[in-house]
């Protein structure tokens, strides 16, 4: 699979976990990761492997409730194979631009999630 491609099911995977009032992750979650995926935030690693991922992410939708992402960009390197992203993450009461660096493995999976997130304001 093309990396841009595989940007893309992940900017359409957050944006239908964001959308959606179901307390879970979407079913293309295990199509998208490696079992030993993990997730680095603002240089900190959050999670080592990809359940502790699952749950990292359950734990922000309940923290951030209903959220939205918008305005995406995609940026890749064959060589490294690598993705990275940039969109807007807006909660009920703060904004972010996120920046994500995904790492793919040689079958198309995710291996890491590197996030920095900065934010941008407070949402009136």
């Amino acid at each position: 699979m093309k990396l841009h491609t595989i940007g893309k099911h992940y900017v359409e995977f957050l944006t239908e976990f964001s959308n959606s009032a179901v307390p879970d992750v979407p079913a293309s979650f295990s199509s998208l990761f490696s079992p030993r995926c993990r997730k680095i935030v603002n240089a900190k690693l959050l999670c080592q492997d990809v359940d502790e991922v699952y749950m990292q992410m359950l734990e922000a939708k309940a923290d951030f409730c209903q959220h939205t992402i918008t305005s995406s960009k995609i940026l890749t390197d064959h060589e490294k194979k690598t993705c990275v992203l940039y969109f807007v993450l807006k909660t009920p009461t703060t904004s972010y631009v996120v920046t994500s660096l995904l790492s793919v493995d040689e079958t198309g999976l995710i291996t890491e999630i590197n996030d920095v997130y900065n934010e941008i304001g407070a949402n009136n």
